[in-house]
């Protein structure tokens, strides 16, 4: 018996279908419901610009050193995530200088609001510059 449809057919069927779906590596966080944590990949960290890991989100998966935040992101960050295996040393300056500030692996940052730099300081907004490590531990 010969199948109705050839098999290259619904393969490119299929395809096309994938490709509508949003990569995961792409989604913005205001798109996720209230009520469902998208969980971000195990060793990422994830940056924020609004609290509550809304916003844009910047997402490194490997160690990494970024002695200036660009001019969209300087000053911007306001919420963070450090997943399983990394941690994540965050500046006030550009060049790693300045206040600084470890987050250990495993860590949700819902608002840097309540991290204090001093009496009259917070880290929101303020991050210019950071480095990620492997390991849990600052």
């Amino acid at each position: 018996m010969k199948p109705k449809y050839a098999p290259w057919l619904i393969l490119a069927v299929a395809a096309a279908l994938l490709s509508l779906l949003p990569s995961p590596q792409t989604t913005n966080a205001a798109m996720v419901p209230s009520l469902v944590q998208a969980y971000p990949p195990r060793g990422c960290v994830d940056l924020y610009q609004d609290d509550n890991h809304g916003g844009e989100r910047l997402r490194y998966c490997r160690p990494v050193n970024v002695a200036s935040l660009s001019a969209h992101w300087n000053d911007r960050i306001s919420s963070i995530y450090v997943g399983y295996g990394r941690h994540i040393w965050v500046f006030t300056e550009s060049g790693y200088r300045g206040a600084r500030r470890c987050f250990p692996g495993n860590t949700y940052v819902n608002s840097l609001r309540a991290f204090r730099i001093d009496w009259r300081k917070t880290w929101n907004d303020i991050i210019s510059s950071f480095q990620i490590h492997n390991g849990n531990n600052c």
